[in-house]
């Protein structure tokens, strides 16, 4: 039987609530090692050294939960630096618009149990071609699920309409179709819109790729 850690939540989504005051966060995992958990985030609620969180991850029919306190916070990379702002006259910090690393030291062990929550999986930016009503465009996926896709772009796809997507990846090329959820600004990315597809779905051949390509995505 493989082994469940925090390491195989690496690259999902999580949530994460601090102890104090009950706020809610959320956010990837982006790296497990040794006692420390990093999580990259944006927000604007003022966070400090010292604060302790609740953080729960979502696997593929598992879910992870443990109690981690914030010892860092740091620019994820010079593509989604995230601005970093002081509290005058206190030791908060304000994490504001772009994404930013959270860097925290476990304090609890972490417990794993069955869930229902649906696997997301942070990708590469990988090319996607779209065509909606007979408008084609280009955008770059984000993240992936058994059920949903989310991706960036230029364009402004209508929501709750139809769309068609094809995507290259080390399982070929995949179509795809699915509904638009949502299509808001990208706060990591000035100028472009983030949307999600809820997908249709998919047929005996294209389903197993789509599963081989989460898993893909999962092991890099």
């Amino acid at each position: 039987m493989t082994k469940i850690s925090i390491n195989s939540f690496v690259g999902t989504r999580t949530r994460f609530q601090r102890l104090r005051d009950a706020k809610l966060f959320s956010g990837w995992i982006e790296s497990y090692s040794g006692a420390f958990v990093e999580l990259s985030t944006s927000t604007n609620f003022a966070v400090q050294i010292g604060d302790e969180f609740r953080i729960e991850g979502y696997g593929h029919k598992i879910a992870m939960s443990a109690n981690a306190k914030l010892v860092e916070i740091g620019k994820l990379d010079l593509q989604k630096e995230g601005m970093v702002m002081a509290v005058a006259g206190t030791s908060s910090v304000i994490v504001e618009a772009k994404r930013v690393l959270l860097r925290l030291e476990m304090s609890s062990p972490a417990r794993f149990s069955a869930s229902i929550e649906n696997l997301r999986v942070k990708t590469p930016s990988i090319p996607i071609l779209f065509d909606q009503q007979g408008n084609e465009f280009q955008g770059f996926c984000l993240d992936v699920g058994q059920q949903g896709l989310g991706f960036t772009t230029t364009e402004s796809p209508k929501v709750n309409q139809e769309i068609q997507a094809r995507l290259q990846t080390g399982q070929g090329v995949i179509h795809c179709t699915g509904n638009v959820r949502y299509c808001l600004p990208d706060n990591d990315r000035p100028g472009m819109r983030r949307c999600g597809v809820h997908l249709n779905p998919f047929d005996r051949t294209t389903g197993p790729k789509w599963e081989r390509f989460i898993a893909e995505i999962s092991e890099e």
